[in-house]
């Protein structure tokens, strides 16, 4: 008789995002999720569709003859366009070639700190992309606030 063993799944562990597209939100979270259940492999995998997401929703993803540009050109396009930093849009690329050697490659391991070094990486490029776009944009409209609160101030006393 064979025995029996219970199996319990791991449980996966959220990973929340604001000011971000829910599309691109959620498949940013999946990947983490890949990653708090041990799916390093998915996790970067996610993380290079992540990416290319980012790419797509930000900048024109077809070339002049009306084929698909391929991420290379894409992130360089980001990086053109404003949206990451020539810091970022040097050092992206390396989420999209783990996420192709992992895919093309499964002699090779992808370790829990390959993995987390993409999330991270992967979270930098959102936060530049997303969220500090939306605080700047907060941040422009308190001083929008402010300076009208400023000059109906100084209306006051100039009409005195």
């Amino acid at each position: 008789m064979i025995p029996t063993e219970d199996w319990i799944p791991l449980s996966s562990e959220e990973h929340e995002y604001t000011d971000v597209p829910a599309e691109i939100a959620k498949a940013a979270s999946e990947a983490h999720k890949c990653y708090s259940i041990n799916a390093y492999r998915a996790a970067v995998v996610m993380a290079r569709t992540v990416l290319e997401g980012i790419a797509n929703s930000k900048i024109n993803p077809v070339k002049e003859n009306g084929y698909e540009k391929d991420l290379k050109e894409k992130i360089k396009d980001l990086g053109k366009a404003g949206i990451i930093s020539k810091r970022l849009e040097d050092k992206a690329s390396i989420i999209k070639d783990i996420g192709n050697g992992s895919t093309h490659n499964i002699f090779e391991e992808i370790t829990e700190t390959d993995a987390i070094n993409t999330l991270n990486f992967l979270d930098l490029l959102i936060d530049e992309v997303y969220t500090q776009e939306a605080q700047y944009d907060q941040l422009g409209q308190t001083n929008k606030k402010l300076n009208i609160s400023k000059q109906k101030l100084l209306d006051r006393f100039r009409t005195k």
